[in-house]
């Protein structure tokens, strides 16, 4: 369960920056709150936290330490005082910003520029998510089981978690090679984490036999390069689920920068029945294919089913179609050769973008010629530079194949792996100019994330991104925390086109 703030509704406009309704129905709340004699048990402590809030949960535990703690009545009493004004849940992000709105209402914190330099030249933003500065209730997210805590502001450096889950955490770290480990920080424990048995922790770097863990740790900001020192790993190898009756992941190589080599995953995913194993076979060597459309010509040609792979033979099938449907035999030449030389049969949805660009400039009504030619090679090349797949049918969720390869929401990334998200497509023209009439900057080519700590189904993640030279980047790092219902894929996948979220090592 994500962890969720719970607060008085007000009479204001609702702000729009990445808040996102609880799933499933609200507490109840006004209910009788019967307590048993002596200490509360975590689960009624974590009960009475979500239906009066956490402040009102440790003064009533003060006060039974006290002998002066309140009985049935008063408990009710403290419930029932919360039913009025209307309270709604509202989940904390970390990241608040969606495609085309702003998250800054509201919102003083400054926004830091989120995007490789390797990536495109593009500034792209990622606002902290929303927050109150002045609530003191509910400041934290924790895992399902209550035992994991990280601060509710966005990029915050707080972690809490009892010693039995870090113990575990620090044993795997260690054993996957990874070079983080979670040590004791000083400061207080909050009151309301300190009654679950939490401690605080905090992240060290193990080099050459010693710990380095200060705000310096890390040497670097951009994202890949703070997951590789956080594993321990090159990160060039993609986990996908084991194959149906299986229990070992299947792997294939990836480089973790290379984003054009992704553009086949959504063509490949979205085909029937394909298997983790199908798919990791399949990519190294996918040949690609041809499908575009030009008046009266539907090409649909797979290479690799039909043409065993061979390119050569594929574009000719395609040239006898365009044929049929009257384009000059030039044109359909000059058009597939520079679909070949710009290795567009990977990039099916590019292959439209160019013919409908052509066809929008009247160049197919014209003679053929050098001129034209030239022409046609100087658009290819201006759409080549999308380097994205558009294939639109993998933007639909679908749950049972995710599951069944191991991506997005399912992607599983253990502790001392990656979490890692790709756009997979270039910007449609639609999304540019809404981009453009909402002040929406470009969204990032990638994100990484690594594991440090697993509860059950909830992980956190130490993280950093690219701040553009800004002083102490570096020392910029933060704990981030995702579970069953908020999963990296979900918090992040606004920030990408066309998202693809892959466990990696």
């Amino acid at each position: 369960m994500r962890g969720f703030v719970m607060r008085a509704k007000k009479e204001q406009p609702e702000k729009s920056a990445g808040v996102r309704r609880a799933p499933g129905p609200s507490p109840r709340l006004g209910t009788r709150a019967p307590l048993a004699g002596g200490p509360l048990p975590p689960q009624a402590i974590g009960a009475l936290q979500r239906a009066i809030g956490n402040a009102a949960v440790v003064r009533m535990i003060e006060q039974q330490r006290d002998g002066t703690g309140p009985d049935e009545r008063s408990v009710q009493r403290s419930v029932s005082v919360q039913r009025e004004p209307e309270t709604t849940l509202r989940w904390a992000e970390d990241s608040g910003r969606e495609e085309g709105k702003s998250s800054d209402e509201g919102n003083s914190s400054e926004e830091e520029e989120f995007f490789d330099h390797s990536d495109i030249e593009a500034n792209v933003t990622l606002s902290d998510s929303e927050s109150d500065s002045d609530s003191e209730d509910d400041p934290w997210i924790c895992s399902t089981s209550g035992n994991v805590a990280v601060g509710r502001h966005a990029q915050g450096k707080d972690l809490y978690a009892v010693e039995s889950v870090v113990a575990d955490a620090n044993a795997e770290l260690q054993a996957s090679g990874a070079a983080v480990r979670l040590r004791p920080a000083d400061g207080e424990v909050p009151g309301e984490l300190s009654l679950r048995g939490l401690r605080k922790w905090r992240p060290v770097i193990v080099a050459g036999g010693q710990e380095h863990g200060d705000e310096d740790m890390l040497r670097v900001d951009q994202c890949i390069e703070v997951a590789r020192v956080v594993t321990g790993k090159s990160l060039n190898r993609v986990l996908l689920a084991p194959e149906e009756g299986g229990t070992e992941r299947v792997e294939h190589e990836q480089k973790p920068d290379d984003v054009l080599g992704l553009t086949s995953y959504p063509r490949l995913v979205t085909q029937p029945g394909m298997t983790p194993g199908d798919l990791a076979r399949r990519l190294p060597n996918d040949s690609g294919y041809l499908l575009f459309s030009w008046r009266d010509a539907d090409i649909d040609i797979d290479i690799e089913e039909e043409h065993d792979g061979e390119v050569m033979p594929a574009l000719r099938a395609a040239r006898d179609d365009l044929g049929e449907a009257d384009m000059p035999l030039d044109h359909a030449r000059a058009l597939l050769g520079a679909m070949r030389s710009r290795q567009l049969e990977t990039y099916p949805a590019l292959q439209q973008l160019l013919v409908d660009r052509l066809e929008e400039s009247g160049l197919f009504g014209e003679e053929p010629s050098d001129a034209t030619k030239e022409r046609i090679e100087a658009v290819a090349q201006k759409v080549t530079g999308l380097a994205k797949s558009r294939h639109l049918p993998y933007d639909r969720p679908d749950q049972e194949r995710d599951a069944r390869l191991g991506i997005n929401e399912a992607a599983d990334a253990r502790v001392g792996e990656a979490l890692a998200i790709y756009s997979t497509r270039g910007r449609s023209r639609p999304e540019q100019e809404a981009d453009q009439e909402s002040g929406a900057r470009p969204p990032w080519a990638y994100h990484f994330a690594g594991v440090v700590l697993k509860d059950g189904k909830d992980v956190v993640t130490l993280e950093n991104y690219n701040r553009r030279g800004k002083p102490g980047a570096n020392r910029k790092w933060y704990f981030a925390l995702y579970g069953p219902e908020r999963t990296f894929h979900e918090a992040h996948r606004q920030t990408v086109t066309g998202a693809l979220t892959l466990a990696m090592r």
